[in-house]
């Protein structure tokens, strides 16, 4: 068992959490991935936290993939891209 594993485990034994899970990649290579207990039927679940991680994977890729020219269209005030020509 690695130290993460020994963390969690003891967070979800002495009642801090019910459950966690945790995955950690680095250099696009998985390195750690860890669960330990459960999801109580109370326990909130914060999914609009991982919609701005999301949105922000988005942006990068999109970043990387369009040309200089894209990127300024892209940038372009909304009214210059939504106004009838």
């Amino acid at each position: 068992m690695n130290p993460v594993e020994k963390t969690i485990d003891a967070l979800v034994e002495s009642g801090v959490e019910s459950g966690v899970q945790i995955a950690v990649y680095r250099r696009g290579e998985l390195v750690v991935d860890a669960t330990a207990g459960g999801l109580a039927p109370s326990a909130p679940v914060y999914s609009a936290s991982t919609g701005k991680a999301v949105t922000l994977t988005v942006v990068h890729v999109l970043v990387r993939l369009l040309t200089p020219e894209q990127l300024r269209e892209v940038t372009s005030p909304v009214a210059a891209l939504t106004t009838p020509s």
